[in-house]
């Protein structure tokens, strides 16, 4: 596999493990690699959803190095009408969307041992940037969504 669908793999194995017994997001339904658009249309909240939502292609050096510039998008899908829509909030309402996307970032900052791993298992040299907000999609869904900018491992193109 490259490095993309390495560094995405990585992100969903981070939060697969935290949605297992005893994770911090414990009570997640399901991980999903698509669309945002096509996880509101699923009935089974919350789920966590993960696209590639843009990137750019980098020429490092002569030799055919290349990284790649990802920007990728995890949101935390939550219906309201779910009767069990709250069960990740340990806190009250008015900080229970902030509490998750807390432990979404701290998901985000470890590896699946609980180490703290920024390059993702080797799959980036840099973490340029991360970015979050909380919106209310329609009057019965909540939207967590963390964006984050990454700079990939280097890798060289036509072999060698």
């Amino acid at each position: 596999m490259g490095v993309i669908v390495n560094l995405i793999e990585e992100i969903k194995s981070r939060f697969t493990t935290a949605i297992g017994t005893g994770g911090d997001l414990l009570g997640v339904k399901r991980i999903r690699i698509g669309s945002r658009e096509e996880a509101r249309k699923q009935n089974d909240f919350p789920i966590i959803n993960i696209t590639l939502t843009g990137a750019t292609n980098n020429a490092e050096a002569m030799q055919r190095q290349f990284t790649d510039t990802l920007n990728i998008e995890i949101t935390l899908l939550i219906s309201k009408k779910d009767s069990n829509a709250n069960t990740l909030y340990t806190t009250t309402d008015s900080t229970g969307s902030i509490y998750v996307l807390e432990k979404m970032l701290n998901v985000l900052n470890k590896n699946t041992s609980g180490t703290i791993d920024l390059q993702f298992a080797s799959n980036t040299i840099e973490l340029r940037e991360i970015d979050y907000s909380i919106e209310e999609a329609n009057k019965d869904m909540i939207e967590i969504i963390v964006n984050l900018k990454i700079k990939t491992a280097y890798y060289t193109i036509g072999g060698m």
